[in-house]
């Protein structure tokens, strides 16, 4: 028989009371902070060219009292309601009717980023990594963000 060593429990205030995944929450701000503090805003490819009007027309839908069952503004018209990239019943899109649509887009963006990072950060602790060497897969995910997103 094999003694494997088996991972310790996932405890999220143990996790959050250590450094490493408050340095990637500053790594995600920093990353992030002219899209943050700056109201700067993603514009890139199909963000403004199809889903920022997408979410758009879903907030003045419903805001008019519609069901946002159908599209006829896009191919002659669509299913709207049924289509899996608007994700129109994920709960941060409600973030859409607080803010203007490219501010919620882009704080959806930047929130996704950091999260995503700690998740690696508390996979990492998951599987047994050192403390000092949990934040390094949690670095992958800002820094390449900060390379396919460009705030402008």
């Amino acid at each position: 028989m094999s003694s494997s060593k088996t991972p310790p429990p996932l405890r999220l205030r143990e996790a959050v009371c250590e450094g490493g995944f408050w340095i990637l929450v500053l790594a995600g701000v920093f990353f992030h902070h002219r899209v943050l503090f700056f109201s700067e805003t993603f514009y890139y490819r199909d963000l403004y060219l199809y889903f920022l009007p997408q979410k758009q027309y879903l907030v003045d839908l419903v805001r008019q009292g519609e069901l946002p069952l159908w599209n006829p503004l896009l191919q002659g018209g669509m299913p709207f309601f049924g289509d899996i990239s608007q994700h129109l019943l994920y709960p941060p899109n409600l973030l859409y009717f607080l803010l203007p649509a490219p501010r919620a887009m882009s704080l959806l963006i930047a929130g996704h980023t950091v999260a995503a990072s700690l998740a690696v950060y508390l996979l990492a602790r998951v599987l047994g990594c050192a403390a000092r060497r949990r934040c390094s897969p949690g670095w992958s995910t800002p820094i390449a963000g900060r390379r396919f997103r460009t705030p402008t």
